[in-house]
Formats: structure tokens, C-alpha cells, sequence
């Protein structure tokens, strides 16, 4: 059996980013802190994941996420995990610590990343050296509460700890901001600006009796303000065309937006090349809409020297995805989601000849209980979530 895709292994409650979050208090049901929980006054959230035996019965469970809401900081924080997929070896989780604050009208305003267990760790008799990448984002607001600017940091982290006392004896810290500035006109996204800032090098030394900390700044990377994408929109005030650009302000990329006369969106058309090549179609995307106007069909076509994937993607009134097929170098596969009584009761995922079904329960309350993946008539994945 096939993996299935990572963008849908990763940990069921999803971060999100400057220009397309989530308000703490909305109702989509991705969101972990839904009106669901507030409405039973939950601030905690924990998965595990079930390890089975031959027969399918339970043999033990490890905790694989969990996560927490400090309601008057406004900050959710915890850990959660990505499933890794690798050709040369088995697949496996990699935790990580998080912690996200908000406003008080819920939007983000700070997230950190962390690993709980950095990979790259070297160990002599003495010493452990550990080194590996966190992250910390900021986000800043307008009035109307667009997302104006993102500043995302990069951070290694490079610590030398004594084995026996565990105290840390020096520390290199390298930050690399890359700034992304937004531009609205009567609320529309006008343009994105994009600065590599210089990165910022702390080295702290913990051998002596007086601590010593030098700190210095590296332009090696910097790239200055320049405009990365802009947006043009027609008399509906709907997007007629977005242009990329490259940092040396040649253009990179153009996309084209049609709409038919009920303003519904029918094509985009994605060109590229006009930066190293001779301009191309790289994608053509259509929209089909039922009578009804209960479902909409979007079929993306790639060029044939195009890296993008053809994707055939349906979504129900609600613009729920129910089904997903994605086409690349001749291999194809397809996820369809089942809906009941406004929750997703099913995922189908297709291979080949390999089918596997996901089944999610709902405890009293509403609140996920319980994800089971079956393959072969037999149980291969179960998750359970707890909840205080």
C-alpha cells in the first residue's frame, strides 16, 4: 500500500499563514479552538496513535500531538508532529513544539517552531553537540485586519552542552529575517514586497567564569526590497491578473483570471518562463458549476514541461473539497471525502489497484473521537482524540 500524500498526514489541526489564517473563533473545522470547544469550555486537546496487532486489536498507544489554549493570553501552544516520507527508508514522525499567540480579535500575531528532538546531535565523552533550524514569525495588522506585514525567522541553533551537567557551555545563533510587506486599496491586495534582511549572529561562551556574548551582523544573503507579485483587478473589482517578479525586477511569472457573467471565476491561465526562457503555458485551469450551482469542478491542466501536477479537484455549495485526483509523470492518484450531517464521516484513497478508507467518529459533543484507516479489510492506522 502507498503512503498517502504528506499534505494530508499532517497533524489534524493546521497552522496557517500571514495571508490566508484562521480567526481563533472560526467556525472552520480545521481550526483545533472551534465554537465547539469554546461552547463546552475545552482548552485542551490530546491525539494518540494506536499501535495494532496481527488481528487488529489494540496493543498499546503513543501520544502523538497535543494542544493547549491559554485563554487569557490568548495563546495556544503544544506539540505536534509531520509525517516523513522517505524513498531510501521507512516513513516516521518528526515532533516538534509550537506555541501561537493571537489578538484579541483572534488574529496571529507570533508562532514558533521548534524540534523536540533535534536530529543532528553529536556526542564525544565530554560533550554534546547539538545543532538544528527553529522558526519564529510575526504578523502586523491594518485597521480593516489584513495582514500587512509577515516577518518570518529563520534560526540556527548551534549549542555545545556538557554531558554530565547538561549545562550549556556556548551557543552560535544566526537569525535570518525574510520580511514580506502587504499593500491594500479599498481592501484589496495590491502588491507584495519581499525583503532578505541581514542575518543577526549571537555567540555566547559559557567556559570562563564571566560569560562572554558577541554579536554581529552578515549581509552575505541580503536581497533588498523588491516587488515580488502585484494584482490587477477589473471593474467588479474582481482579479484580472497577478504578475511575479524576480528580485532583478524582471518578470517571472503572469497569471490570467476569467469570470462568466454570473462573476464566477470559469479560467485561469498560468504563463511562465519570461525571466530564463521564451514565455510558455505552464497551466490552464477551468471551472465548471452545476445548474444548481451546488458543486464546482476545477480541472487544472499542466504543460507537458511543466513540473505542476494536473489536478482535478471538486467541492460541494459549502467549497468543500469531495473529491481530489492529482496526475504527475503518469502516476495518478485520487482522495474523496464523504460528508454526513455536515461532518466528514469518510475518506477514499486511490492508487491503482490499492484502495484504502478512512473512517472518522464524533463523540456526544461533536468533537472528533476517533480516525481509522482500513486497507485490505484490516484496521493499518487508529488515532483517538481526548479531550479537557
Amino acid at each position: 500500500m502507498k503512503q498517502l500524500p504528506i499534505f494530508l498526514l499532517f497533524s489534524l489541526f493546521a497552522t496557517t499563514l500571514c495571508y490566508s489564517q484562521h480567526n481563533i473563533s472560526s467556525e472552520d473545522e480545521i481550526s483545533w479552538y472551534s465554537k465547539k470547544l469554546k461552547k463546552h469550555n475545552i482548552t485542551k486537546v490530546k491525539e494518540y496513535s494506536y499501535k495494532l496487532r496481527r488481528n487488529g486489536k489494540v496493543k498499546d498507544s503513543t501520544l502523538i500531538s497535543k494542544q493547549e489554549y491559554d485563554t487569557l493570553n490568548k495563546r495556544i501552544f503544544g506539540m505536534k508532529y509531520l509525517y516523513m516520507i522517505q524513498s531510501h527508508g521507512p516513513s516516521y514522525l518528526k515532533f516538534y513544539n509550537y506555541e501561537e499567540i493571537y489578538n484579541q480579535t483572534g488574529k496571529l500575531i507570533k508562532r514558533k517552531e521548534r524540534p523536540i528532538n533535534p536530529e543532528n546531535k553529536k556526542t564525544s565523552r565530554h560533550f554534546i553537540e547539538s545543532n538544528y533550524y527553529s522558526q519564529e514569525d510575526l504578523y502586523e495588522y491594518d485597521k480593516n485586519g489584513n495582514c500587512i506585514k509577515e516577518t518570518a525567522n529563520n534560526i540556527y541553533n548551534s549549542h555545545e552542552i556538557n554531558k554530565k551537567t547538561k549545562d550549556t557551555l556556548s551557543s552560535y545563533i544566526t537569525t535570518t529575517p525574510t520580511i514580506i510587506e502587504l499593500a491594500y486599496e479599498n481592501n484589496k491586495l495590491i502588491t507584495q514586497y519581499i525583503t532578505k534582511d541581514c542575518a543577526t549572529i549571537i555567540f555566547t561562551n559559557n567556559y570562563f567564569e564571566k560569560k562572554e556574548v558577541d554579536k554581529n551582523k552578515s549581509c552575505h544573503d541580503y536581497d533588498p526590497k523588491y516587488l515580488n507579485i502585484e494584482y490587477i483587478y477589473n471593474e467588479k473589482d474582481l482579479i484580472e491578473k497577478s504578475i511575479s517578479y524576480t528580485k532583478n525586477g524582471t518578470v517571472d511569472t503572469k497569471k490570467y483570471f476569467y469570470y462568466d457573467n454570473k462573476l464566477r471565476i470559469v479560467k485561469e491561465i498560468d504563463s511562465t518562463g519570461s525571466y530564463t526562457i521564451k514565455p510558455y503555458i505552464k497551466s490552464i485551469t477551468t471551472y465548471e458549476y452545476n445548474k444548481h450551482d451546488s458543486t464546482m469542478t476545477k480541472i487544472n491542466v499542466a504543460n507537458k514541461f511543466s513540473s505542476e501536477s494536473s489536478i482535478i479537484e471538486i467541492r460541494d455549495i459549502r467549497n468543500r473539497i469531495t473529491k481530489y485526483c492529482n496526475t504527475s509523470e503518469g502516476h495518478k492518484y485520487c482522495i474523496s471525502h464523504i460528508y454526513e450531517n455536515n461532518r466528514l464521516k469518510t475518506d477514499i484513497f486511490e492508487d491503482g489497484d490499492s484502495k484504502s478508507f478512512t473512517h472518522y467518529s464524533y463523540n456526544k459533543q461533536g468533537l472528533l473521537y476517533e480516525k481509522k484507516t482500513i486497507y485490505n479489510k484490516k484496521t493499518t492506522q487508529l488515532t483517538r482524540y481526548y479531550y479537557e
